[in-house]
């Protein structure tokens, strides 16, 4: 009996030390680390139709990456809109309704119409998708240095409709990430000139 029962024992511990080998269920995969999702791909051209957005944007706070120091972000008039869309962006090489325009700190400078200097090369980001209204601007554009250029902004109100009056600008109209190769600027703002 003292015999059986032994067996019985190590039957019963060799049947429990098996166990988990290949008959257990395995255990989960720890999860993946998933970032959360960004904001969707900017694709195709559109704008809100009538919205008066014509100005220069200037930076707030300086973006430089290597010589290439970011100048403004421009915003065009109805017609520049219009002309952009109707060519599904085919349009001149060199402007747009909206672009992002870098100076190149390392060429020699000029005179502007100004009086005061500009450096001589500029490069300009042509957009190759936007969504531009009273509210946002949506930007996606590429260049050969920088590498991709993104802006997702949104229009800061009331000083959005305050830049009409005349004074002269200092609080920020638009305010955003913007993202330019594998540099990411957090809250950069924009403050609106009308131009020359």
């Amino acid at each position: 009996m003292r015999r059986l029962l032994h067996l019985l024992a190590v039957a019963v511990l060799v049947q429990a030390c098996g166990a988990g080998a290949d008959d257990s269920p395995s255990a989960p995969p720890p999860p993946e680390a998933v970032e959360p999702p960004g904001p969707p791909a900017v694709e195709g051209f559109a704008h809100q139709s009538g919205a008066d957005l014509f100005g220069y944007y200037l930076p707030v706070s300086d973006v430089q990456i290597g010589d290439l120091k970011l100048s403004h972000l421009h915003l065009g008039d109805e017609a520049a809109f219009a002309d952009w869309e109707q060519a599904r962006g085919q349009g001149p090489t060199n402007f747009a309704p909206v672009l992002f325009q870098f100076d190149d700190l390392s060429s020699p400078t000029i005179a502007n119409e100004l009086g005061g200097q500009t450096p001589e090369v500029i490069v300009r980001v042509l957009p190759t998708g936007y969504g531009i209204s009273e509210r946002m601007v949506r930007f996606a554009g590429t260049d050969p240095t920088l590498g991709e250029v993104r802006y997702e902004g949104q229009f800061v109100q009331p000083a959005f409709h305050d830049r009409r009056s005349g004074a002269a600008p200092t609080e920020p109209v638009l305010r955003g990430t913007l993202t330019i190769g594998g540099r990411i600027y957090e809250g950069q703002s924009f403050i609106w000139f009308a131009g020359d």
